[in-house]
């Protein structure tokens, strides 16, 4: 769940959110070409859906609560598996500014970038909302308000935890991206365009 060029530490957590010890990667999938809130629908229905979705699932039998046979299919994606954002990197931040304890004895921090297991933006998702490597600022649910000013990774955010109006960019210290390499210039209406997995639009990643 990391590519060597993050230079992370994973072994500094995050702690929010009534969370502890969640354990940093870097590798996200798409949730969609909009806010993380604008591109949520059961089934991945919205305009803005993108490949990794909200799914319903039923407590008994007990294998349905793992959502098995309700993700996204490839003929799900209309789009075209070529014009569509499945999965990324981004960033995490991972200086230990909360001290260890016997529980994260490297340390924590409150930025929820990276974090495995967390569904929200900049957790274990990314939206192309912004362009890659965006100066604009991630708006997270859970932001480090410690991270320097001008961090060189522009890894300085916004919290909101009142609205669904979050996204965290993919972000790498690649020059470009990965399987399909997607420049950090690109047109910011067909990187939003590319996040969606059935809205139809016609676009060229080049």
């Amino acid at each position: 769940m990391i590519c060597p060029s993050s230079g992370h530490n994973p072994n500094v957590h995050y702690a929010g959110l009534s969370l502890q010890n969640l354990l940093k990667g870097n590798y996200v999938g798409c949730w969609g070409g909009d806010t993380w809130g604008n591109s949520m629908a059961f089934g991945g229905s919205a305009p803005a859906s993108g490949v990794f979705n909200l799914v319903k699932v039923t407590k008994w039998p007990y294998l349905g609560r793992l959502g098995i046979g309700k993700g996204t299919t490839i003929v799900g994606i209309t789009d075209g598996t070529s014009n569509t954002a499945m999965l990324s990197e981004l960033l995490p931040y991972s200086e230990p500014l909360n001290p260890a304890n016997t529980d994260g004895p490297e340390g924590f921090n409150n930025d929820i970038r990276g974090a495995v297991i967390m569904p929200a933006a900049g957790g274990n998702l990314f939206v192309t909302n912004t362009t890659p490597n965006s100066a604009t600022q991630d708006v997270l649910v859970s932001c480090e308000a410690r991270i320097p000013p001008n961090h060189p990774n522009k890894l300085n955010c916004t919290q909101n935890q009142t609205t669904g109006a979050t996204w965290a960019a993919a972000r790498s210290k690649h020059t470009d991206g990965s399987v399909k390499f997607v420049r950090d210039s690109i047109d910011p209406t067909v990187w939003k365009a590319a996040g969606t997995k059935s809205g139809g639009e016609v676009v060229t990643i080049d």
